[in-house]
């Protein structure tokens, strides 16, 4: 009985020595967590800013004292080469450690872009002498880094030239030649000065045309005259017509087109062309049935509209029910069905339609 009774006693003791042991590492624990605490409020952190300077956004760092800022990532820029992070003039060395707050700028070189192309606005002039034109070059492409232009004159005396900007001096020619820096690329003008001409000058003296054409005269008149204002007049209309100023092709042939101006002058002629292109097909159009007595016409469609045509010849196959002439215009003369036949004049191209003949008496 006693040797129990000790034994139940020792357990008892054993629970408190426990629950002493809990509240001690309970308050160790919360102790150690209030060191660490006042510890991380105690110990300085500084902040890393990084201006990317044009490139992606990188964000900032918070960074505790003696510790080394994290590389970030490359920033990136269209154009450009990333070369590092610079702390002020310096190339940030990132192995250091850090004792204050910090803006890292991002520096960059830009990539090179070679010209391609030059292009002026315009490739001939004519100028009177004292008189001033500005030329433009247009850089290809435009993001080129060297966009810089040398301008030049194969004769001087005729025309002179800075910047673009051409200035003529007496009568004659010159070529204006623009170089870029990059490449030594070129692009010319040709320039012609001389003293303006009183009446009509052509700027084209032969057109070429195709039937159904049309295209408007280039010419200059001075005193100026507005082209409205002139007097116009084609010698072979089947060929050409003109209005205003503009040609309209109508038949194939050439011909000559006067011009004067009102007063009568000044005059100008051109030389007109006129051709059609070849003839692919021909179709017969018009009525397929018709009344004993009845006329009509047949008509010829072309393709192309424009071709070259020089008429076809007609025949009936049954004359007796229809006849045609030599026009295409046929007549129905008794009942039953013909077939009218046409065929080019130089026997390349033919084409048939049917007419069926009917009695008055019977509708259609």
């Amino acid at each position: 009985m006693k040797a129990k009774k000790r034994k139940k006693k020792k357990q008892k003791f054993g629970e408190k020595e426990m629950i002493r042991l809990e509240v001690f590492l309970t308050g160790g624990v919360l102790f150690l967590l209030f060191i660490f605490l006042v510890a991380s409020f105690l110990i300085p952190r500084y902040t890393v800013l990084f201006l990317s300077n044009g490139g992606t956004q990188i964000p900032a760092q918070k960074i505790e004292k003696n510790e080394k800022v994290k590389r970030p990532e490359d920033p990136k820029r269209e154009g450009y080469r990333f070369i590092g992070w610079y702390l002020e003039e310096d190339l940030y060395d990132f192995d250091s450690s850090i004792h204050q707050d910090l803006s890292l700028v991002a520096h960059w070189q830009k990539l090179e872009e070679y010209v391609e192309k030059i292009v002026l606005n315009q490739e001939s002039l004519r100028l009177e002498p004292l008189e001033d034109f500005l030329l433009e070059a247009t850089i290809t492409p435009e993001n080129a880094t060297e966009k810089l232009v040398a301008w030049t004159s194969s004769n001087p005396k005729v025309a002179t030239v800075e910047d673009g900007l051409v200035h003529a001096l007496s009568e004659g020619n010159t070529i204006i030649t623009a170089i870029t820096r990059d490449g030594g690329l070129q692009a010319t003008c040709q320039v012609t000065v001389q003293k303006k001409v009183l009446g009509i000058t052509l700027l084209q003296s032969e057109y070429a045309l195709e039937v159904g054409e049309k295209t408007s005269l280039e010419l200059e008149v001075e005193p100026k005259v507005s082209m409205e204002e002139l007097l116009y007049r084609s010698r072979n209309e089947t060929v050409v017509t003109i209005e205003k100023g503009t040609l309209t092709a109508v038949g194939e042939g050439t011909t000559i087109v006067d011009i004067a101006t009102p007063d009568k002058k000044y005059s100008a002629k051109v030389v007109v062309t006129v051709t059609a292109p070849p003839l692919e097909d021909i179709q017969i159009q018009g009525k397929s049935t018709l009344v004993i007595g009845e006329s009509t016409n047949l008509t010829i469609l072309t393709t192309p509209s424009n071709a070259s045509f020089k008429g076809v010849y007609w025949k009936s196959s049954n004359p007796l029910s229809v006849s045609v002439d030599a026009t295409g215009s046929v007549t129905a003369k008794a009942k039953g069905t013909s077939i009218i036949t046409a065929w080019t004049k130089d026997g390349k191209k033919v084409t048939r339609h049917t007419i069926t003949v009917r009695d008055s008496s019977t509708s259609e």
